[in-house]
């Protein structure tokens, strides 16, 4: 991994993520401030103060409420929402209908471990601004028992009638729905029937009439690309060929797994470059950075990896969201809460401790986030009322000084709506 890290501190591969940076995340923008006949008029006194982001950064919130204390609890809650503006919800089948036709959506439903309700999360989201994320509607792994024990024609139609009722009661809450995951770990899959990408997408499309609609895969396709096997690609295309409602991309990023050449700057450009062609939004789904290395912990270098790859991936044209699994340490898949010896706990790849408290990789993140790639300044208009500057795609709190009143407006910004009028009233 050093090495890898070698060649992210060169000078031209800085540039370059740099350069990217400042192309696809920000453009030119123009404010013009009139009175209400639409009149310019001229402001001394302008703070320009970016309050959230276009682009996605979030995590899996499976851990709301979830904690041992109401301490623990207060710490995630508030260091998930000081970061991040979108959410994973856990809609793995198994957990949220253990019972037929006793979906556990309401907040007061029996408790399953790293499945919180998908009501309280919703409330979550809410409470702090964040946009919630489904995962996912067809993913075998983790479907109940009693599904299970169906012949295919019945396993079918309750798999239908699993996404019409998730449609009906957060089709409106919820935009963003991942369809299918790890369809090329056949690992994962009893049957190859069960994988139908077309009938997935097509059968969701019935019910989720206006969300988007993604495909997500494991890392597997970062090693794949390097032996020159883009399988997850020519998956995609050729469902696109036959019109299957394909919206969004979706790639895990778990570091612990793969090789390090996976994560050259050099190898994920070559693997974006060719993804873009597909013409979809692109996302980081699951990333995990561990902060083990060789038995040893180091949470210097997890922070280094992160700046990096979080700074190409954002600079990457196509890329909409990048979004962190576990956000604390010690409550990751395959383990007992607290148990760092088994399951993925192991690569401690979490941004906060077990007790909650902020790793450096998590300080890291919040900088770029927060500031690094928020826009803020102070300045005043020209004579004509207007005020240019370069930022970062996002809204905006404008505050001025009119008439002897001090005056507060939101506008957002974004490639689409480069420029904005302020009526001074």
């Amino acid at each position: 991994m050093e090495e890898i890290l070698k060649i992210y501190r060169t000078a031209e591969v800085s540039k370059r993520i740099q350069d990217n940076i400042r192309e696809n995340r920000c453009c030119d923008f123009e404010i013009a401030f009139v009175d209400e006949k639409g009149c310019p008029i001229s402001c001394d006194e302008v703070a320009v103060k970016q309050i959230s982001h276009d682009f996605k950064f979030g995590a899996n919130c499976f851990m709301v409420d979830e904690l041992e204390t109401e301490e623990k609890n207060a710490k995630y809650e508030e260091s998930f929402a000081k970061v991040f503006n979108i959410a994973t919800l856990p809609f793995y089948w198994n957990s949220l209908e253990p019972q037929r036709g006793k979906p556990r959506f309401d907040k007061d439903s029996p408790r399953v471990y790293r499945r919180p309700a998908i009501d309280k999360l919703i409330e979550f989201c809410k409470k702090h601004n964040i946009e919630p994320k489904g995962h996912c509607l067809n993913y075998e792994p983790f479907i109940p028992d009693w599904a299970k024990e169906l012949d295919f024609v019945e396993y079918k139609k309750a798999l239908e009638n699993r996404m019409k009722i998730i449609a009906e009661r957060y089709a409106d809450e919820i935009c963003d729905f991942e369809v299918m995951n790890e369809i090329l770990q056949k690992k994962n899959w009893e049957t190859e029937a069960r994988k139908d990408v077309k009938w997935s997408f097509a059968t969701a499309r019935k019910y989720f009439k206006n969300n988007k609609l993604i495909i997500n895969e494991g890392n597997n396709v970062w090693d794949d690309h390097l032996k020159g096997n883009d399988q997850y690609y020519d998956l995609i295309k050729e469902n696109l060929n036959h019109n299957v409602p394909i919206d969004g991309v979706g790639i895990q990023g778990h570091l612990m797994w793969g090789t390090a050449e996976s994560i050259n700057p050099y190898n994920l450009w070559s693997f974006f470059e060719k993804y873009e062609n597909l013409g979809l939004p692109l996302s980081i789904t699951e990333v995990t950075i561990p902060s083990v290395f060789n038995d040893k912990t180091d949470g210097e270098m997890q922070a280094e990896i992160l700046k990096n790859v979080y700074s190409l991936w954002f600079g990457i044209k196509g890329m909409e969201a990048i979004i962190y699994w576990n956000l604390i340490d010690g409550y990751a898949y395959g383990a007992q809460p607290g148990d760092m010896s088994v399951g993925e706990n192991v690569y401690r790849g979490g941004l906060l401790n077990f007790d909650g408290e902020e790793k450096i990789a998590y300080k890291v993140l919040g900088k770029l986030i927060n500031q690094e790639w928020k826009t803020h300044f102070e300045g005043k208009t020209d004579d004509k009322g207007r005020m240019t500057f370069n930022g970062f795609y996002g809204d905006y709190e404008i505050c001025f000084r009119y008439n002897g009143k001090v005056i507060k407006k939101r506008i957002t910004l974004n490639r689409n709506h480069s420029q904005s009028n302020i009526v001074c009233r």
